[in-house]
């Protein structure tokens, strides 16, 4: 069950651009300047990353599943890891359609790609660490943007039973993310992760998902102009940019590495009061309003 220990350099391009086909570019002149002070950050974070030792307490038994678990997934998605490679603890920022306000998410490090469940027995140096993420982050952002404040769960529709939670999380990723409302319904009911947990069924006294879909518009209407817009890429860019924030500031200022995962950070456990602090206050100054931040469960 050994864990590879090959040895993994520093990207050499610690930043990559891509086109509308997803195909890496060379970065035009007139995103030059801004391209060159995010790859001073990357590079800086992953300076301190070499010196870091970052690694899984888990028995080789719970190394065995975590692998059969990866292998599982990358069968079906190809682009996914299949093994956990400890030494790949290096991140590169990915953007897309060819601007640096569309992407933008760090990806490439193995605490990323392991099943998130696994994620509560990461250690820094030895350290037991904790995870706060930010909750319904791209909900949270256009509401900051159009002044208004969520209260309550975001993804607690009126009608929906709660066993469906996770079925509208993974219908606004949809809905942010499709052109159109047809094409979002379309990819809601083809979705693979929402035809397992939903289980053949629909919430109580809901006969299709143009139904579901037609609560989450009512409830939302105060940002429904941002739905069927392609906006996730966007949205996921203002979300990278306040997660760098945050890293940067831990460093700088407590000298504590952070390990990001998308709109979510692992800490060592010592500075989970700051961490939880700096992400509230960098969401502050990026939205001009208060973004809900929630720690993950821990082992």
């Amino acid at each position: 069950l050994g864990i590879p220990h090959t040895k993994v350099n520093r990207p050499l391009r610690p930043v990559v651009l891509k086109d509308k086909d997803k195909k890496i570019i060379k970065t035009p002149d007139c995103l030059r300047v801004a391209m060159s002070s995010i790859e001073a950050k990357v590079s800086l974070f992953n300076k301190n990353l070499e010196d870091a030792h970052i690694d899984l307490a888990v028995s080789n038994d719970e190394l065995g599943k975590i692998n059969a678990q990866m292998k599982r997934k990358a069968i079906k998605d190809p682009t996914r890891e299949s093994y956990l490679f400890l030494a790949k603890k290096y991140l590169q920022r990915k953007f897309n359609n060819g601007t640096l306000e569309d992407g933008g998410r760090f990806y490439n490090a193995w605490w990323i790609t392991i099943p998130k469940e696994w994620r509560k027995y990461i250690t820094i140096n030895g350290n037991t660490t904790v995870e706060f993420d930010y909750s319904a982050m791209h909900l949270q952002l256009l509401h900051a943007k159009e002044g208004i404040q969520i209260s309550g769960d975001p993804y607690e529709i009126e009608g929906v039973d709660d066993q469906f939670r996770n079925v509208t999380k993974l219908m606004f990723i949809i809905i942010f993310n499709a052109p159109s409302r047809l094409k979002a319904l379309n990819a809601i009911r083809n979705s693979s992760k929402i035809k397992t947990i939903r289980n053949k069924k629909y919430p109580k006294g809901i006969k299709n998902f143009d139904q579901y879909l037609s609560l989450i518009e009512n409830k939302y209407t105060a940002i429904s102009e941002y739905f069927f817009s392609g906006l996730g890429v966007r949205l996921q860019s203002d979300e990278s940019f306040i997660v760098e924030n945050v890293m940067l500031t831990m460093l700088q200022e407590h000298n504590a590495i952070t390990l990001p995962v998308h709109d979510s950070i692992i800490v060592d456990a010592k500075y989970s009061k700051q961490l939880k602090e700096c992400m509230l206050e960098e969401s502050r100054t990026f939205t001009g309003g208060r973004c809900e931040v929630k720690q993950n469960a821990t082992a």
